[in-house]
């Protein structure tokens, strides 16, 4: 969590930053909106892009994460990294070509999402 939470923070704070929050809180207060109906009603709805291009992005930089996984690994439980260095380096090109394959349909459909998280948020900024 302390490696990805900066990629989080910076994406969503970004997004934040190009909205003008302090006067549409305002508009929700004027209406009777208290503080909590404006987090839900107003802040969440526009943080809504930057928050999933940022999970997105913290997903993606956790299963691309190998050295942590690679030092904590016991034995008997393989992850995905663990099991992929492995056969590579026993050249069971089999199993390691399974893994691939198993490791692009988790991270193409994540990176495609994350494209297009970022592409509305930027229309959305504009």
């Amino acid at each position: 969590m302390l490696y990805t939470l900066p990629f989080m923070m910076r994406v969503v704070l970004s997004v934040l930053a190009a909205i003008d929050l302090k006067t549409l809180e305002e508009g929700a207060a004027t209406l009777g909106a208290g503080p909590v109906r404006r987090f839900i009603d107003v802040v969440v709805p526009n943080a809504l892009p930057g928050i999933l291009a940022g999970a997105l992005t913290v997903v993606t930089l956790s299963i691309g994460e190998f050295n942590l996984t690679w030092m904590l690994h016991k034995p008997f439980l393989k992850t995905l990294h663990v099991g992929f260095a492995d056969s590579y380096a026993s050249m069971r090109l089999e199993t390691a070509s399974a893994y691939t394959l198993i490791f692009f349909v988790i991270i193409v459909p994540l990176l495609m999402a994350m494209q297009w998280a970022t592409a509305r948020a930027q229309r959305l900024m504009q």
